[in-house]
């Protein structure tokens, strides 16, 4: 069994974004061309935004796209997250006329891919044409869980929504242990311990699922969309990242997965997709050091880069910051949009106090802002009252 992963195309009006999203597609496609899976499956985000029907729009590419992809093998697409993919907005693709069907959903449940590379309900089971039994997993949220019962507590709702989601997946399992054939999951979702581009792990108030839970489903690989970042966060479960850099931030590579099953076991295959990155870095400037990163551990990321420079400047010298003097700072990057920040002169210095890692760095500080030479003798005092309070 061959399947092909990708997630997060994010089809949208924005210029730029929509030329990457064609570019990446074109490559995508002719891949998919060459590697002939037996099934492609999209863990949502197909969409970028709601789309209206224009010249200027992602509509029509997006849809040419996708006819050309269920002309080399089935498709299975399910609904991200719904500011970007509105609920309807994959019902275009379910009318195409395409030499292999499109299978989409809105919904939690499971498909059969049969032999002929078609899509059975789960009710002609185990019939002997089976290829495949796909479980699909679209963006859950805990409106949907809670919906009528909105009057329970934060422990309570979210103990419901775990109990709601451990039956799915619990049932899923009862149908991939009656399986004699691959089983896929497909799912749209945030997993516990799974990475930003920004390096940040997944925080907040939506549903975070953990790999212990999520392999309740029995599946032998699991395709997860909604990170942009490809990363794998548990056995055999990988987010394939979405198929350019969509935001700033991004300066990961992109890539999509090529899945095989067989008795040997699962093998998961990226792909490089080239895409442009898209730097951001925030950085200061000042008379005394020019311009310089805000943290001194900034990551080298901007070679052929995009790049978004974010410069904290005081009004007073924000003349002396050139487009030359950015361009100096970042060597190789292909591009460099600058926005300056005008911030306050105490507030730039208060940072800088903020910033400064030990006492007797923060003594520094503070003395520049108040324009006073900090003798000797206090910067041992500090040293001494840092360990004091260290216990050392």
């Amino acid at each position: 069994m061959k399947v092909l992963h990708t997630a997060d195309w994010h089809w949208g009006a924005d210029e730029a974004k929509l030329a990457k999203a064609q570019a990446s597609a074109e490559f995508i496609i002719a891949q998919a061309e060459a590697l002939r899976p037996d099934v492609h499956v999209i863990a949502g985000d197909w969409w970028d935004r709601r789309q209206v029907l224009t010249g200027q729009s992602a509509v029509n590419p997006a849809i040419e796209a996708m006819w050309r992809l269920a002309e080399i093998s089935p498709v299975v697409l399910i609904l991200g997250n719904y500011e970007h993919d509105p609920q309807g907005s994959h019902e275009i693709f379910k009318s195409m006329r395409t030499t292999h069907p499109i299978y989409c959903t809105e919904r939690a449940g499971s498909v059969i891919l049969t032999k002929k590379k078609t899509f059975h309900a789960v009710g002609n089971f185990l019939q002997g044409d089976e290829a495949a039994l796909i479980h699909l997993f679209p963006y859950p949220t805990k409106a949907h869980f809670l919906a009528g019962r909105e009057n329970l507590s934060i422990d309570e709702a979210n103990e419901e929504v775990k109990s709601a989601l451990t039956g799915i997946f619990h049932g899923m399992g009862v149908l991939s242990a009656m399986s004699t054939v691959p089983v896929v999951f497909v799912g749209h979702c945030n997993m516990e311990g799974a990475v930003f581009s920004t390096g940040q792990t997944i925080m907040g108030q939506d549903i975070h699922i953990s790999a212990h839970d999520l392999a309740l489903a029995g599946a032998a690989y699991y395709a997860l969309g909604h990170i942009h970042k490809a990363q794998e966060v548990g056995p055999n479960m990988k987010y394939s990242g979405s198929i350019f850099h969509c935001n700033f931030g991004e300066t990961e590579e992109k890539s999509f997965t090529l899945v095989e099953i067989n008795d040997a076991g699962t093998f998961a295959t990226p792909f490089k997709i080239p895409s442009r990155p898209l730097a951001l870095h925030e950085v200061e400037f000042d008379l005394a050091q020019g311009l310089h990163h805000a943290e001194p551990t900034a990551e080298l990321d901007w070679h052929d880069a995009d790049m978004r420079v974010r410069i904290h400047v005081t009004k007073e010298n924000a003349e002396h910051v050139t487009e030359e003097l950015v361009s100096a700072m970042f060597p190789g990057a292909y591009s460099i949009k600058m926005e300056k920040i005008v911030v306050p002169e105490n507030r730039l210095r208060a940072g800088n106090i903020q910033k400064a890692r030990t006492l007797r760095d923060k003594v520094q500080e503070w003395g520049k802002s108040v324009e006073k030479e900090i003798s000797a003798d206090v910067m041992e005092f500090a040293d001494e009252t840092e360990k004091v309070v260290a216990g050392q």
